[in-house]
């Protein structure tokens, strides 16, 4: 398993506006990619007011847990100031606090990243604990439209 490079960062509330599948550790790839590909891709106009192949801003991709094996994924952006909701998205809050964090190679790391922050990294931690009740995500700003890299964040709390 690859070791990531994690640091711990406060983050700030952030509003943003999506859609999102209900998934699970096993569909979650397969789900995942539908949701950002055919669902939620298409639409990005309706908030970035950009085709969604002239868009290179910043994206989310959400995981809000509802057990441990089932959660809600949501692709989002940042909700801009003023317009309505558009049709069908709804509004989600990434809860301002502390967040471990770090950059991904590929997105083939994805699931490799989750499981080296949530089973190696956080039960090695002496410092913080995996704060359960906020959702954790991935980043996807400019550089993931040039070179294919992404950061991923975890909540957490100082023990």
């Amino acid at each position: 398993m690859t070791k990531f490079s994690v640091s711990v960062t406060e983050r700030p509330l952030l509003r943003l506006y999506g859609l999102s599948v209900r998934t699970s550790m096993d569909k979650a790839p397969v789900d995942g990619h539908h949701l950002w590909e055919k669902v939620f891709g298409p639409r990005m106009h309706e908030i970035s007011g950009k085709k969604s192949e002239d868009y290179h801003g910043l994206v989310y991709g959400i995981a809000v847990m509802l057990d441990c094996q089932n959660f809600d994924y949501w692709a989002a952006m940042p909700a801009p100031e003023g317009p309505a909701l558009p049709a069908g998205m709804q509004a989600i809050e990434l809860p301002a606090g502390l967040y471990a964090g770090c950059h991904v190679a590929s997105m083939e790391q994805l699931g490799e990243v989750y499981t080296y922050l949530y089973e190696t990294w956080a039960t090695e931690q002496k410092e913080y604990a995996v704060n359960m009740q906020a959702p954790c995500f991935e980043y996807y700003d400019k550089k993931f439209y040039e070179l294919c890299t992404f950061e991923v964040y975890i909540p957490v709390l100082k023990k």
